[in-house]
């Protein structure tokens, strides 16, 4: 009986999500989309040095952990 309510809660959502895009008012968005939207799209003064600054930062980051990985391997194979 319970995968008969299921199967009616999964029609009922498709029905409602199917009525609401032929109206073309369908936009569910979790508050994470909604962030990284507000992130990417906002445009900030500096952001440019920001984002350099970060990826400098980020290249760095890489840079050390391959290293470290690498140095772990030799440890472990030689």
């Amino acid at each position: 009986m319970c995968i008969f309510k299921e199967i009616g809660k999964f029609v009922k959502n498709g029905a409602s999500v199917f009525n609401e895009a032929s109206k073309g008012s369908y936009s569910r968005q979790s508050e994470a989309i909604r962030s990284i939207e507000k992130e990417l799209f906002s445009k900030d003064d500096g952001s440019f040095v920001d984002d350099k600054r970060n990826l400098a930062k980020d290249r760095e980051n890489v840079n050390r952990d391959i290293r470290n990985s690498y140095n772990k391997l030799q440890l472990h194979n030689g």
